[in-house]
């Protein structure tokens, strides 16, 4: 089992493996995953179902002229009302409101999440009725950037300062800076290895047949011949494969590497007629997007109409670690300090997947909206206090005037 490098909501300084989103989004939403461009022979279709990347802004930091305090040109960074790291619907429906109202602020995005490649129609998504998620991504972006906010490319490895003058450092040496701070980085996807490499599956995740989220996508299974495939412990597989009797009854169970079933487990697999299978996946055997069944290392051949896979999907903690912001008990995601997206650490608010939620495009939109009010409301009081201290200031001088 390993990490789809480049299937994440976003950005962080992250591991070799690298991220993704389940089919959850960045912030709780998602669905299949990105893939690379040797891993998949559809990914100049998804691409061109949701390469508007390139419309937007460039590559790189918003490096901002002004003037220094000598009278020379500094380079700077602009400094940002609100710097947002992560590009998927939670923080592109922060942007929105944020630059609704008027806020400056930038969107700091890998384009690697997995919206961009899912070509699967999300049928639960409201007011986007079967849009694919490809086609979702690209509305958020272009409505956020028609809304006023930036949106560039970039991966944001290190992040320090405090609210008021946050400091983001991007992989290729970009830096931004912001007054406040908005975390939707998303979770990392586990993908099955085929003979060792996780990468075949990318060419099927989102695609089809080929699905992670049972709260996303389990209706799609509704009547069919399905595998489960434990990528994961073999007792989230069983939960897995059992949670969807719901929808079929012809359900299978495929541990790939940990077979320590617990009796319990065991003992409801069986007594809920699903059959278990161990072994290693050597090949896929599938179209160009659609996954027909797996060849194992022994040489047996499992086909189904449809395969789920069970996987951790730890969140993408390295920003919020760095900043001390609290995490969960496992350690696999943030915690809010309440249902706003605001943490321990002032100036700082998180959203869509980092928090440890179900993980659903429109669950991480709300996170993030919530989370862009708030900031909004956070901001505005810092403004009306310095129109009220100006004020002070200049009947003070205007008092003094009058004395003279």
């Amino acid at each position: 089992m390993e990490r789809d490098p480049i299937s994440s909501a976003t950005s962080g300084a992250t591991p070799p493996e690298e991220d993704s989103r389940r089919p959850s989004g960045d912030g709780g939403d998602s669905k299949g995953g990105a893939g690379s461009g040797a891993a998949s022979a559809d990914l100049g279709a998804a691409a061109g179902a949701a390469a508007d990347v390139s419309a937007g802004p460039s590559t790189g930091a918003s490096a901002g002229v002004s003037t220094s305090a000598s009278g020379g040109v500094s380079t700077e960074p602009a400094i940002h009302d609100t710097a947002v790291v992560g590009g998927g619907p939670a923080g592109l429906t922060a942007a929105l409101h944020l630059a609704w109202h008027g806020r400056k602020v930038v969107v700091i995005d890998r384009t690697t999440g997995p919206l961009f490649f899912t070509l699967e129609q999300l049928h639960n998504v409201p007011g986007m009725p079967a849009a694919t998620g490809a086609e979702i991504q690209k509305r958020l972006r272009a409505q956020a950037r028609e809304m006023g906010a930036e949106l560039v490319r970039g991966d944001v490895v290190r992040v320090e300062g405090a609210e008021g003058d946050f400091r983001l450092v991007g992989a290729n040496g970009e830096q931004w800076r912001a007054r406040t701070l908005l975390l939707a980085t998303g979770v990392a996807r586990y993908h099955p290895t085929v003979d060792g490499d996780f990468t075949p599956c990318l060419a099927y995740a989102g695609k089809g047949t080929m699905f992670y989220c049972p709260d996303c996508e389990a209706p799609e299974v509704t009547g069919k011949d399905t595998l489960v495939i434990a990528a994961g412990t073999a007792n989230a597989g069983a939960a897995l494969a059992l949670g969807l009797t719901p929808y079929t009854r012809r359900l299978r169970l495929l541990l790939t590497g940990d077979t320590a079933l617990s009796d319990e487990r065991a003992a409801q697999l069986a007594a809920a007629g699903i059959p278990v299978f161990t072994g290693a996946i050597r090949r896929l055997v599938g179209g160009k997007r659609d996954l027909h069944g797996l060849e194992l290392a022994s040489g047996e051949v499992l086909e189904a109409e449809a395969f789920f896979v069970s996987s951790p999907s730890p969140g993408r903690t390295d920003l919020v670690r760095q900043l001390g912001v609290e995490m969960s008990a496992s350690g696999e995601h943030a915690i809010p300090r309440s249902q706003r997206g605001d943490t321990n650490v002032p100036g700082v608010w998180i959203a869509g997947d980092l928090r440890p939620i179900t993980q659903q495009v429109a669950i991480a939109m709300g996170t993030g909206s919530l989370a862009a009010v708030m900031i909004d409301q956070h901001l505005r009081r810092q403004q009306v206090r310095e129109v009220l201290a100006a004020h002070r200031t200049t009947a003070g001088e205007a008092g003094r005037a009058d004395q003279r």
